[in-house]
């Protein structure tokens, strides 16, 4: 016989306590809910850059085990209450966008301050934003500034086909920071055209924004047609400058952005109602497996994965994760012409041996992951970065990195999936052979 449920639901004020808990930190649970959610937040450089598990994709809650552990860690606050796993997704999902925010407008100076102790060379952090990304971008300055070209390439054309049509065009820039993905695209246009386009800016640091503002004018953009708005994706939902936003964009666009955002629908859903029938959502976005789960297992070559890495079907027979783990794929996907994807493999690769380069580890360190992962998928290991970190908590860089390794990239196929049911239809998703990472999407309002 069939146990029964004996668990009670819960009511607003518990709903409440389980949102203060894993939103803000505070009450009842939160702090074997923060222990879970910055489990190598008290290790060493440079394992703590890790930074919050809250912002691994929403697809990816399965294989970080955030659900049941946070269930269970709330359960001992909250014996005898049923905590369905809809809320506990909500919550991780607010969290996520306040920690966004809280990366992008603190001080490296302010956030290394709660850094744990490491000898072996000094935590001085540089202070401005413009600084910090100089030294962040550093490895990955190239593939940035390709992927904006790509970006402004498909644009401009499509901006000035609207002026010549209507005599002006409206585009909005999702996650703006510097400008540097809407920059390029109005340098394309000639004096007259960039006096004939309005722009909106969205992101969460309003010194960015200001700095992306000051340079479109510069160019020649007239400061009443730049609009600037300090919105976190996280409330896009509730924002009244977004609702005043509807049916009003010829094109939206973003860089390197949206990620920035566990659950893509949200998101999504909003450019939806901000463009006109006619109008167009073109961005860019790293697209890789790699955050798929904290321990990555390849499957067999010939195996079909599934979108989330949950399981494949190989031979007519389906092997299925264990919680805590997710399936790579080794296969190229096929039907895609020039704009061709790489495996699966290839990606998690390229975003982790990066990851060695972005943390300030000498070149040398970079090549020796590189030999460390070949080893691994020969031999048929599974792959754990949080393990290999832990190997170089003994290595010196040559200086701190400012940003946190943990981010919400997706695989090219889950964002695909998003758009479509947030109603927009993708006409193209374009992969270029200058990153492995780099996935280029074309969406036309239905």
């Amino acid at each position: 016989m069939r146990k029964r449920n004996t668990r009670k639901p819960l009511n607003t004020s518990d709903k409440k306590a389980v949102f203060e808990a894993i939103v803000k930190g505070k009450g009842r649970g939160s702090r074997d809910v923060n222990n879970l959610l910055n489990s190598a937040g008290k290790r060493p450089y440079p394992s703590f850059m890790l930074g919050s598990k809250a912002k691994v994709p929403r697809e990816s809650y399965y294989g970080w085990k955030l659900v049941p552990e946070i269930r269970s860690a709330l359960g001992k606050a909250m014996p005898g209450k049923h905590i369905p796993g809809s809320v506990i997704k909500e919550a991780l999902y607010k969290r996520s966008a306040a920690e966004y925010e809280k990366e992008w407008t603190t001080s490296p100076k302010e956030r290394w301050k709660k850094a744990p102790k490491v000898r072996i060379y000094p935590q001085k952090g540089v202070q401005t934003t413009k600084q910090r990304m100089a030294q962040w971008a550093k490895d990955i300055t190239k593939n940035i500034n390709f992927a904006n070209s790509k970006n402004a390439e498909l644009i401009s054309p499509e901006l000035k086909r609207k002026i010549a049509k209507n005599g002006q065009a409206t585009l909005v820039d999702l996650g703006t920071g510097a400008g540097k993905t809407v920059i390029p695209i109005i340098e394309r246009l000639n004096t007259n055209q960039r006096k004939k386009i309005s722009i909106t800016l969205i992101d969460v640091s309003v010194k960015d924004l200001k700095t992306a503002k000051q340079l479109l004018t510069e160019i020649g953009v007239p400061s009443q047609n730049v609009k600037a708005l300090k919105v976190n994706f996280g409330g896009v939902e509730k924002s009244r400058a977004i609702k005043n936003l509807t049916g009003k964009a010829d094109i939206v666009t973003a860089g390197a952005s949206l990620h920035h955002l566990s659950k893509s629908e949200t998101i999504f859903r909003q450019v939806n109602n901000m463009l006109k029938q006619d109008g167009s959502f073109k961005f860019w976005d790293w697209s890789h497996p790699a955050w798929r789960a904290g321990t990555l297992k390849i499957a067999p070559k010939n195996a079909r994965v599934s979108i989330n890495g949950r399981a494949y079907s190989y031979k007519g027979e389906i092997m299925r994760a264990e919680r805590g783990t997710a399936f790579v794929s080794q296969e190229i996907p096929k039907g895609r012409g020039s704009f061709k994807a790489r495996s699966e493999i290839s990606q998690v690769r390229e975003m982790l041996s990066t990851w060695v380069s972005l943390l300030n580890f000498p070149q040398a360190e970079r090549t020796r992951f590189n030999k460390w992962f070949d080893r691994r998928i020969k031999s048929g290991k599974p792959i754990n970065f949080e393990s290999y970190l832990q190997k170089l908590e003994k290595t010196a860089p040559s200086k701190p990195a400012q940003i946190e390794i943990m981010e919400g990239h997706k695989l090219y196929k889950l964002y695909e999936r998003a758009l479509r049911g947030s109603g927009l239809a993708p006409n193209a998703t374009r992969f270029y052979s200058e990153s492995n990472l780099l996935a280029h999407y074309e969406v036309k309002k239905k």
